[in-house]
């Protein structure tokens, strides 16, 4: 019962000049599934994260804009591809809630960057987002309970919304479960998961990554 997605992604694939590299990863899992008809790849996976990109900061809109317009157009291409499942990682600071991020136009309509996205990720019938809403505490003002909120607010029920969680060594260290325990991992998944079982948007939790995970105490 396990389903392989192929995951993808650079800082630039949203940019214009780049976008034909991520295109052709479309072409790639076509030609695959075509060719192997009983072991499909269930999900095209885009972790991009154009906030990278140097002179982000005093170009957000632009950049925001450009990662928008390629999502619609990657999920404007995979319609016609119905056994192909999408989902692309976020991070939790697109909402208007965060105030990280500006309201963007896009095609008649303002509004932020995560909402953008959610419309057209929700063309797709098995799709996710996949929410980097990367903290070692689920309660408290920054905790995850509180990032994810403005989330589930606009997302009523698809796509699905996956919260994922750190275990590499990265910093500050509030965002990783690095240096801890898999009990206190699971104990914070759990209340993740009674938290949002309930929730029709809630589409379950992922671990970044394999090898960080297992090295945890």
């Amino acid at each position: 019962n396990i389903k392989i997605d192929i995951v993808a992604g650079d800082k630039n694939w949203s940019e214009p000049r780049h976008r034909q590299k991520a295109y052709k990863f479309i072409e790639m899992i076509i030609q695959y599934n075509n060719m192997h008809p009983d072991a499909k790849i269930n999900k095209l996976q885009y972790d991009i994260e154009p906030y990278l990109l140097e002179g982000y900061e005093n170009n957000k809109k632009k950049i925001l804009t450009n990662f928008i317009e390629f999502i619609d157009i990657v999920t404007s291409r995979l319609m016609k591809y119905p056994d192909i499942g999408f989902s692309v990682v976020l991070p939790h600071f697109y909402d208007s809630e965060q105030q990280w991020t500006p309201n963007i136009s896009y095609k008649g309509q303002s509004t932020s960057t995560f909402k953008h996205i959610t419309r057209f990720v929700s063309r797709i019938n098995n799709s996710n987002i996949i929410l980097m809403a990367y903290r070692n505490s689920f309660l408290g003002n920054n905790g995850v309970n509180a990032i994810v909120q403005a989330e589930f607010e606009v997302n009523k029920k698809h796509p699905k919304l996956i919260i994922a969680q750190e275990t590499k060594q990265v910093f500050p260290i509030y965002i990783t479960f690095y240096g801890n325990s898999q009990k206190k991992l699971f104990e914070q998944l759990d209340e993740i998961y009674n938290k949002y079982k309930k929730n029709q948007s809630f589409g379950g939790i992922a671990i970044h990554d394999f090898e960080g995970y297992f090295k945890l105490k």
